[in-house]
């Protein structure tokens, strides 16, 4: 896999988290 910098793992760090709580609303 390509690699990525500081921001992007942050930037994915995030929306990895958004989606887990926004999963978490659904169930």
């Amino acid at each position: 896999c390509p690699s990525v910098t500081g921001n992007d793992t942050k930037r994915n760090r995030l929306e990895s988290s958004a989606w887990r709580l926004r999963m978490n609303q659904e169930s």
